[in-house]
């Protein structure tokens, strides 16, 4: 009798789960279909490079699978194809993005605000949406006389919200941050009473990082969104016009906002959905224990359970769990599937990275900060390539990335320069300013091997000629004949 009811409190259980998982899938679905799915653009020649803050979901953000994703990532794809160029975006802090631009390192910007008058250096494209400002905080703010006895968290550069702050002289009592996370994190913390920011940007953050962490005032400032050239690119400014304007009547950039700032803003937890589609959560649950009755044990005990040990395993054999990259089975074996397809027309890199003297980090600044050092690296490397791209580890101090379709020698070479700078720069301000470099080994498929293992013995020994050559300040060296010269 025991062994029964034990039995019938599994299979009870199980029937549960799964009609949870059921109404789960279903309300995913349903609020998929309204969004439109943006296809990643074929390729083209001619490539821009676009920039936006790393931390401004629904924006622009890492999602859980390490790819770039959001409002403004979407619009880029749909804007490529009507331009038939290639917008290659990289995310950073949004004052690093600004000097990007300014500095010639970028062609647009996203996420800006339509703000002519305050930015005459740039060049404003039609805004593309329109979006609140608000405080959040721990308690409710009951009146504006408040904030003047108050902690404002705030991101650095932010324009019109730090004008409208300062213009009620309230300059003293604003807080800077670099990211949304830590700016949420200080209010987590108590290191700040409020932050003032985007709502759509700020509901989403809150309920990622503290749950106590509401909406504590009424709409203060609205201001439309939009995506900026550097001043005097007529050309670029005007292509990019015509484009948006394009989507516009297509209906597609509605579908795109409708996507990213309805339903995507609107579920920011479980508790949403449940209180949204609590009945029908009811009846899918139900339906779902009728419908799985006959099949969740032969299911579960066979098929399911078979699933997760091989899933598991792969997870334990191709993954770094440390820093959530490949190992070096895991990227061999994504390099030999690339290599399978290749039909002979696509030139990939293999870039093998270094960090410079990382021993020295860590008997300077100790175990537990180099630890941190290898995981933001690891994040800026998943972040500054593509999404078919491919990162890894090979050893402690040792990355490996797969550059898929890269065009030529000075494409890859510029990618290359471009991220051992991003690497040191990515220490400005902090106490190891001027102590983080990279130096990186570059070989090339096919001339330079046609197996993983080959392209990563030539890239390392590439790694080695640039280490000798500025192991201080980082470098970067591609596998070939002028190797002798650099040695």
């Amino acid at each position: 009798m025991k062994v029964k009811k034990v039995l019938l409190i599994y299979f009870i259980s199980l029937l549960l789960i799964f009609a949870g998982i059921g109404a789960v899938i279903y309300l995913d679905w349903y609020t998929q279909i309204n969004a439109t799915a943006v296809e990643d653009p074929p390729k083209y020649k001619e490539t821009l490079t676009a920039v936006a803050d790393f931390d401004y979901r629904p924006f622009s953000f890492i999602d859980s699978n390490g790819k770039i994703a959001g409002f403004d990532i979407d619009l880029m794809k749909a804007v490529s194809q009507k331009l038939h160029k290639e917008i290659d975006v990289c995310l950073m802090t949004w004052t690093k993005a600004s000097e990007a631009l300014n500095g010639g390192g970028a062609d647009i910007i996203l996420g800006m605000e339509y703000s002519p008058e305050e930015y005459p250096g740039l060049d404003f494209c039609v805004p593309i949406g329109n979006d609140s400002f608000v405080f959040f905080g721990k308690k409710e703010l009951k009146n504006f006389g408040q904030l003047y006895s108050s902690k404002i968290a705030i991101i650095r550069d932010a324009g019109q919200a730090q004008t409208y702050l300062e213009a009620y002289d309230l300059g003293n009592n604003l807080v800077f941050f670099q990211s949304y996370t830590e700016m949420f994190q200080a209010v987590a913390d108590g290191t700040c009473d409020f932050a003032f920011c985007r709502y759509t940007v700020g509901r989403l953050r809150a309920a990622g990082i503290d749950s106590s962490i509401k909406q504590a005032s009424s709409s203060l400032l609205s201001v439309a969104l939009s995506s900026a050239v550097k001043a005097g690119n007529k050309k670029l400014h005007d292509e990019l016009n015509a484009a948006i304007i394009a989507l516009a009547k297509d209906g597609t950039l509605d579908a795109i906002a409708d996507k990213w700032m309805n339903s995507y803003v609107k579920f920011s937890n479980i508790s949403d959905v449940v209180e949204e589609y609590s009945t029908l959560i009811i009846c899918i649950s139900t339906i779902a224990v009728l419908m799985l009755l006959g099949i969740i044990i032969y299911y579960t005990t066979r098929s399911h359970n078979e699933q997760n040990k091989k899933t598991v395993q792969i997870k334990k054999e191709e993954k770094d769990v440390f820093l959530e990259l490949y190992n070096r089975k895991g990227m061999e074996q994504r390099m030999k599937e690339v290599f399978r397809a290749d039909t002979g027309s696509s030139v990939h890199a293999v870039f093998v990275i270094n960090i410079n003297n990382f021993k020295k980090i860590n008997d300077k600044y100790g175990y537990e900060k180099g630890n941190d050092v290898l995981k933001n690296i690891g994040q800026l490397l998943r972040m500054s390539f593509r999404e078919k791209d491919c990162t890894g580890r090979l050893s402690a101090d040792e990355f490996v990335v797969l550059m898929t379709d890269a065009r030529d020698e000075n494409t890859i070479m510029s990618k290359a320069e471009r991220l051992y700078k991003a690497i040191a720069d990515f220490y400005n301000f902090t106490e190891m300013e001027g102590t983080i470099y990279a130096s990186i080994g570059i070989a090339i498929f096919p001339q330079d091997g046609t197996t993983a293992d080959a392209l990563i013995k030539n890239a390392s020994k590439a790694l080695g000629v640039a280490k000798k050559k500025n192991k201080d300040k980082g470098s970067c060296m591609l596998y070939g004949s002028d190797m002798t010269n650099a040695e």
